[in-house]
């Protein structure tokens, strides 16, 4: 049986890369075809932290490099799986994490899992591209769809093996959906860049054309963004529209993307890739409104939904008007949402895949 050793992220706090992670580490668990040892290399407890410096992530940074040495000179591992960053310091920390970690273990024995995208912004800084280019020389890199490879533009990955895996996300009990009314979802981490104040805007015009529609907001953040939107909330007249649930979990998360039929997305932020929530929506049936940032555009085509380059506000608004006196459309994009996720995107489908590329 084969030895892997998994350096995860896990929540908290929850993103992306934690959840991958999550679901990985219970589908190795569950499989019981490789003995796997895990770390969890998560150094911030919330979203907040994340990207800022403080003594405790030095003291765990050094605890997790003591438990990669203890582990890698007591076992010899036929894969050694990380989640590096691509963007700002935490692609440094990684990539030297990788150069320490290849001390011990062949290049070609090392796996890492791209969540994020951001070493484009480094394309003028030779220094950084040889440095990034010596540490993923010979590994496994494994990309979330063929469209991120665009990132590594100016990073010399022609030794290295190079995967493609999309993400997945759990397949849901579905039940009959109401399309008889427009029925809004923004659900994301509430970080402004995702498009949380574009999404009031839409809103408001949609009430002042008289469109019969509610908006549910759902995530977590900042006390001072949640204050912002409740205010925006208030002062655009949008209160019997417009509803913020605050986080919602498990259960409660399966029942809102029921209680929904439109997904609005209008995601600006830099380092998105492929997000899960889109894997979610389309799980659930909705209909999805997104922007072409990273591969979004790789996930939503235009017979299951819309994404745009710009002008999302008027964009978006547009077309939901258009949907509204056309709601047939919807119904039918629903089902063929359906069809796309269980075609692409279950985590058995993700399974199958990255344990294809572990050779396992």
């Amino acid at each position: 049986m084969k030895r892997g050793l998994f350096l995860l992220h896990l929540p908290p706090p929850i993103h992306g890369a934690s959840l991958v992670g999550a679901y990985l580490k219970d589908s190795l668990n569950e499989s019981n075809i490789i003995q796997s040892s895990f770390l969890n290399m998560s150094l911030s407890e919330n979203l907040s932290d994340i990207q800022k410096f403080s003594l405790k992530k030095i003291i765990k940074l050094f605890n997790q490099y003591f438990k990669i040495l203890f582990k890698l000179l007591t076992v010899n591992f036929d894969i050694v799986y990380l989640t590096p960053s691509a963007n700002g310091s935490s692609s440094i920390k990684d990539a030297l994490t990788i150069i320490f970690i290849k001390l011990f273990v062949s290049s070609e024995r090392i796996y890492l899992h791209f969540h994020n995208k951001g070493f484009i912004k480094y394309s003028n800084n030779k220094l950084l591209n040889k440095f990034f280019s010596f540490s993923y020389r010979g590994v496994n890199l494994i990309l979330l769809s063929p469209s991120l490879k665009n990132d590594f533009v100016k990073i010399d990955i022609s030794k290295s093996n190079v995967f493609f895996c999309p993400n997945g996300v759990k397949k849901p009990v579905i039940k009959t959906k109401n399309f008889d009314k427009i029925n809004l979802l923004f659900l994301s981490n509430l970080i402004e860049s995702k498009g949380l104040f574009d999404v009031i805007e839409i809103c408001k015009i949609l009430k002042s054309r008289n469109i019969d529609f509610k908006c549910s907001i759902v995530g977590n953040g900042e006390q001072l963004i949640i204050d912002r939107l409740n205010k925006q909330i208030r002062s655009q007249n949008l209160s019997s529209n417009v509803f913020f649930l605050g986080k919602k979990y498990d259960f409660e998360k399966e029942k809102v993307f029921r209680d929904h039929n439109i997904f609005i997305f209008p995601t600006r932020y830099s380092k998105e890739c492929f997000p899960l929530v889109l894997l979610e929506a389309l799980s659930f049936g909705l209909v999805c409104f997104s922007s072409k940032e990273g591969a979004i555009p790789d996930i939503i085509n235009e017979s299951i939904g819309y994404t745009y380059e710009n002008d999302f506000v008027s964009k978006f608004s547009e077309k939901i008007m258009y949907l509204n006196n056309n709601k047939h459309i919807i119904k039918k994009k629903s089902n063929l949402s359906l069809q796309e996720f269980n075609r692409n995107y279950t985590l058995d489908i993700f399974k199958d895949k990255i344990f294809k590329i572990f050779k396992i």
